[in-house]
């Protein structure tokens, strides 16, 4: 089952770095990065905002855990935003694709 990841990042740098090193481990297919991005959310009882990028990542589900110990890894933020959403559809071509992308 393809899924995308929804990961937040604190720059493109750090986005880019990320999604290298997963498509080095064979755990996406590809990804997608938006360099910034506002975000507004409460940390530690406080409501912050923060400029960030977002990185969005295709895999499979059953490499969304290897997926998230390689990001906390990598990763800067002490509680990084890393959530998966399942493709209900698509492209039996770019599915197939994707596949044949991964370990």
């Amino acid at each position: 089952m393809l899924v995308m990841g929804y990961i937040t990042c604190e720059s493109k740098e750090q986005s880019q770095m990320i999604a290298q090193k997963l498509l080095e481990q064979k755990l996406i297919a590809c990804a997608n990065i938006l360099p910034e991005i506002e975000s507004h959310y409460m940390w530690q009882g406080k409501p912050e905002h923060s400029q960030e990028s977002l990185l969005i990542v295709k895999s499979e589900s059953h490499l969304t855990a290897k997926i998230e110990q390689s990001i906390l890894a990598l990763h800067s933020y002490d509680c990084p935003c890393v959530v998966f959403y399942e493709a209900t559809g698509g492209l039996p071509s770019y599915l197939k694709w994707a596949s044949q992308q991964l370990s």
